[in-house]
């Protein structure tokens, strides 16, 4: 193509035909400059599929991860909603005046049950580190950044304050009032589970404190008022975190899938 052109200035050159040339080397320029153009096209075009891919492998990182994350998170808020009703049958118990069980043992262990969610940062930090506009949703973008640098933050700060209720009750209450803290079975629990299954069971651990004197643990204010306001703080400490994290979890996994449908269309 280049010798052709060469050959086609050459012979107007030699003719000495001005006009000709000045509009053959408009043409030349002209093809040039659409060259270019071209090719500056297919770089965008290359680079726009690389950044797509790049978007399509975050957000699938993204949703494995939140899919573990919402895993635990449902664990934590079952293990929760058994805590708070062992509370209420004991309270239940203790109002009705009702006498000693041994199913009872279960129920007091039950009341300190700190289990919490941990959910894993690391996909989040890597964007960060990449630069949030990798991914183009900009409502998606901030779902995530409100997920991550809020909810879950609030999230384990109320946790650790809850921790930290259930310590300073069991070294000031509970301590003159129960054998032992957290006697469970949880050697021969860890022995029966996968823990490399993100699916493993928590169905199976259970925990008991037998009180020392029952009888007098049903009218102790002390401790009354320690079970009451533990059962209360759970709700605004654990309760509402968990639920609002979760929801975010959720929603935010409906609008990955959305935006994965969209960007691979």
């Amino acid at each position: 193509m280049l010798t052709f052109l060469r050959k086609i200035r050459k012979s107007l050159i030699v003719a000495g035909s001005t006009k000709k040339y000045i509009l053959y080397a408009i043409g030349e320029i002209a093809l040039v400059v659409i060259g270019i153009l071209i090719a500056l096209q297919i770089n965008n075009w290359n680079e726009n599929n690389k950044m797509k891919a790049k978007e399509i492998e975050m957000l699938r990182d993204f949703r494995a991860s939140l899919e573990v994350d919402l895993l635990n998170l449902n664990r934590a808020i079952k293990h929760g909603k058994r805590a708070k009703t062992s509370m209420e049958i004991i309270l239940a118990h203790f109002e009705a005046d009702l006498p000693y069980a041994d199913s009872l043992k279960f129920h007091f262990s039950n009341t300190n049950n700190t289990w919490t969610a941990k959910v894993n940062a690391s996909v989040f930090e890597s964007l960060k580190s990449e630069g949030l506009t990798l991914i183009s949703n900009k409502e998606l973008r901030q779902e995530l950044v409100r997920l991550y640098d809020e909810l879950i933050i609030s999230q384990r700060e109320s946790s650790n304050r809850y921790r930290d209720l259930i310590d300073e009750g069991s070294a000031n209450i509970l301590i003159t009032r129960f054998d032992e803290l957290w006697k469970d079975n949880h050697e021969r629990w860890v022995e029966e589970n996968d823990f490399a299954d993100i699916n493993y069971s928590t169905d199976g651990l259970v925990g008991e404190m037998t009180p020392v004197d029952y009888e007098k643990l049903k009218t102790d204010q002390e401790y009354l008022y320690y079970l009451k306001s533990l059962k209360n703080r759970r709700f605004w400490f654990v309760e509402i975190e968990n639920k609002s994290t979760q929801k975010a979890i959720i929603g935010i996994l409906k609008n990955i899938e959305h935006e994965l449908d969209k960007i691979k269309m």
